[in-house]
């Protein structure tokens, strides 16, 4: 059986260089179109747009807020856990397409 590693600040892992890019968007591509694309649930399609436009951010305050704590973090199940995720994840899009 193997056993865990625990984190430490020598820890690599393929995401640390990832780069969270700045966004643009092009506003006049919408400009004038309905935002409700979905006819069968309206509010369902309000809901995601208004949530698209929060996650970008949101994902840059995470990756800020992770990589801030992960030289403190010693409990190696969280490396685990995200490797399982990455792996089964990684494997659902392969089979999906």
């Amino acid at each position: 059986m193997n056993q865990a590693q625990p984190a430490t600040s020598k820890t690599t892992n393929p995401m640390d260089d990832i780069v969270v890019r700045p966004l643009r968007f092009d506003y006049q591509k919408i400009e004038g179109k309905d935002p409700v694309w979905s006819r069968t649930h309206p509010l369902f399609s309000i809901y995601i747009n208004a949530l698209g436009v929060h996650i970008p951010y949101f994902e840059r305050y995470l990756m800020m807020s992770f990589r801030s704590v992960r030289n403190e973090i010693s409990d190696p199940q969280p490396l685990l856990l995200a490797r399982k995720h990455i792996t089964l994840t990684t494997l659902w899009i392969l089979i999906s397409f």
